[in-house]
């Protein structure tokens, strides 16, 4: 792969030439805040809004989950729009977040809890009401169940289901707040089992099921 030259808050670094900014960064250690991007994955929906960074000569701000590298590209990661930007999509998506981190198998090992303190916020929003789904624990997949009321909706379950794995266990479903994950009976799509969706989760949503 070719290389090309971008500077990152400052700091220059060498990038694969059609890569991603957020990639490009994230390979450098430099952290930009994600939640819906897989790594592995050729396309992302830009769902979660949090990977907003600046970029010299634009207007206006980018997501780096879509934004390809390109020579001499400057980025800035870390100014007041983007941050004003990334806080109040973190709060949108943590109105619909159920906060229960003690009896969570996520707890200490969170996204959510991680992201939270590098962005200086509070896990529940505020400044929103809190909206969260009632509907029951979905239980009928053979090893993992899925909280809706946990699910902020990043779409990682389902991208990597789809795209890493090549299945269609799981797929959103209606629209608004009314939208869902859903998951298909195992054996109609021969479900590998391999609990990448889980891993990836990074709300605590989907549940591993302890044999």
């Amino acid at each position: 792969m070719e290389k090309i030259n971008i500077t990152i808050d400052g700091r220059k670094i060498k990038a694969e030439r059609g890569e991603k900014v957020l990639g490009a960064a994230l390979k450098n250690g430099i952290y930009i805040p994600n939640l819906c991007a897989v790594e592995e994955a050729a396309t992302t929906p830009a769902s979660c809004r949090l990977c907003f960074v600046e970029i010299a000569g634009r207007k206006e701000t980018v997501t780096a989950c879509t934004e390809n590298v390109t020579e001499g590209m400057e980025v800035y990661t870390n100014t007041e729009e983007v941050i004003r930007l990334r806080k109040q999509a973190f709060a949108l998506l943590m109105a619909s977040h159920r906060v229960e981190c003690k009896t969570c198998h996520k707890n200490k090992s969170c996204e959510l809890q991680n992201m939270a303190k590098f962005l200086k916020v509070s896990l529940v929003p505020k400044k929103l009401k809190q909206i969260h789904k009632t509907l029951p624990l979905n239980s009928s997949h053979p090893h993992f169940s899925y909280d809706p009321g946990k699910c902020i909706l990043c779409g990682r379950c389902v991208l990597v289901c789809h795209e890493v794995i090549k299945k269609r266990i799981l797929n959103f479903a209606y629209r608004g707040i009314k939208t869902v994950i859903t998951i298909s009976p195992s054996e109609n799509y021969e479900c590998s089992s391999c609990l990448k969706c889980v891993n990836i989760c990074p709300a605590g949503s989907l549940i591993p099921k302890i044999k």
